[in-house]
């Protein structure tokens, strides 16, 4: 079995977006190293998506750092981005679409019943067979 860049997502979260720098081992662990210089190596060799989460908004329904996600994407435009962290409604997913992100990862907003599944038909691209 082969596994190309169509297959892999690298999953990257930081522990805010100033410092940018990484966290690992569950979040429990911080790394000197910055998403960007992270981004950088797998950037070289071909990545092409990443899941990214400002642990300091996750779960707080403060909205995405949407300045973080456009820094990303100026510098990275070929990595397709799935924000995670903060997103409030429907309103943020919209704005991160705008963005250019390729997809957006919601929790909180869904289980407190403010972002609803008919919310987001919008979003929804329809098949025909």
């Amino acid at each position: 079995m082969s596994y190309g860049r169509e297959k892999i997502t690298l999953g990257a979260d930081v522990t805010d977006v100033k410092s940018k720098n990484l966290l690992f081992r569950g979040w429990q662990s911080k790394s000197e190293l910055t998403l960007f210089e992270h981004l950088e190596y797998f950037y070289t060799r071909g990545l092409k998506y990443l899941k990214s989460t400002d642990v300091s908004r996750d779960g707080v329904l403060e909205g995405p750092a949407f300045d973080f996600y456009a820094e990303i994407r100026e510098r990275f435009p070929e990595i397709s981005v799935l924000a995670s962290g903060g997103v409030r409604g429907v309103d943020d997913i919209k704005k991160l679409n705008d963005l250019g992100l390729f997809a957006v990862i919601f929790g909180k907003s869904y289980y407190e019943g403010i972002l609803k599944l008919k919310d987001l038909e919008q979003f929804f691209v329809k098949k025909e067979i």
